[in-house]
């Protein structure tokens, strides 16, 4: 999967196998990943597990659009805050609710 404006590619292996759904957006372990608003292509490939067959290939495009946010500036939907250290560097967190390994999900 590709975000069209910034190039920025995401993809998943080993993922899907008797899955109902390829997961998209914010995985409980990684939250670094930014999935902006707009334009995605995806490309998903089936490889036969017995090797036998060729694989199958199916594209497409969606769109992610979510209501602009206050002080969103990597377009991601949530708000940033924007901090300075005691030695001047800018920082930009964004607040998007990060849950602890106590709380349900």
């Amino acid at each position: 999967m590709r975000h069209t404006r910034t190039g920025k590619p995401q993809s998943f292996t080993e993922c899907c196998a008797g899955m109902a759904y390829v997961p998209f957006g914010r995985r409980p372990d990684s939250w670094d990943e930014e999935v902006h608003n707009g334009d995605y292509t995806w490309e998903l490939t089936g490889v036969p597990e017995n090797g036998i067959g060729p694989s199958l290939v199916s594209r497409g495009a969606f769109k992610v659009v979510r209501t602009a946010q206050p002080h969103d500036f990597n377009d991601i939907g949530s708000p940033d805050l924007i901090t300075r250290d005691t030695s001047g560097r800018l920082w930009r967190s964004d607040l998007i609710y990060r849950p602890s390994a106590g709380d349900a999900d």
